[in-house]
């Protein structure tokens, strides 16, 4: 239905320039917003997509200025990666993004995350599931990522389920406050190979917890 817009502003508070307005807007812009766009660019969609965003504009003070943002759609193609359908609300609060939910579905297999994030003290909160092949969703994620997973020796081509919890958290100590699960089956780790196995872990910074695991190697 295209895109839908709305303004809000105290009653009695003279009118700023829209240019202005906007200008400000993006001067609080987060620094990986721009990068994001240019992603987002990148993705085809085979109908198009529908969303919904509202600006709730507050220029006496940026801090409780919104944008909510509502968006579903049917098959989209990414990175080599065909999805057959996708939803994602969020929104931005001054500082803090929220991501209440973002559900990719392929097939009977999906991939969700929520996550809450305020850029000026960088503070961070997420919630990922996934029971999505790796190889489709490894694409997703920033090319680095995946470069580190080489680094390290972890080849994953069949399936894999895996919840994980990250934070409260500083963005820069998120993955020293991480905990969750891992079910494989067939995979190498390290030249390992793991026919099937199953991992819950807790880590707080230099201590990590194995809570469960069990496993067939070989």
């Amino acid at each position: 239905e295209g895109f839908v817009v709305s303004g809000l502003r105290p009653s009695g508070q003279p009118v700023e320039n829209p240019v202005k307005t906007f200008q400000r807007l993006m001067a609080r812009r987060p620094r990986w917003l721009p990068k994001l766009v240019e992603q987002l660019n990148a993705v085809r969609f085979q109908a198009p997509p529908e969303a919904r965003v509202e600006f709730h504009v507050n220029p006496a003070n940026m801090n409780q200025t919104r944008i909510n943002l509502a968006a579903t759609g049917s098959v989209t193609e990414a990175r080599g990666v065909r999805l057959d359908s996708w939803g994602l609300e969020a929104s931005l609060k001054g500082p803090r993004l929220s991501i209440s939910s973002l559900a990719l579905r392929q097939a009977r297999r999906q991939a969700d995350l929520s996550l809450a994030y305020d850029y000026e003290s960088g503070l961070v909160h997420a919630r990922f599931f996934s029971n999505l092949p790796p190889s489709q969703w490894f694409k997703i994620f920033p090319l680095a990522w995946n470069d580190r997973l080489l680094h390290y020796g972890i080849v994953i081509e069949n399936p894999l389920s895996c919840e994980l919890w990250v934070g409260p958290a500083h963005l820069s100590e998120a993955l020293e406050h991480l905990s969750g699960w891992v079910a494989i089956d067939q995979a190498e780790f390290r030249g390992i190979w793991v026919e099937r196995g199953f991992l819950a872990f807790r880590r707080e910074c230099d201590r990590l917890e194995v809570q469960k695991v069990e496993g067939v190697i070989g």
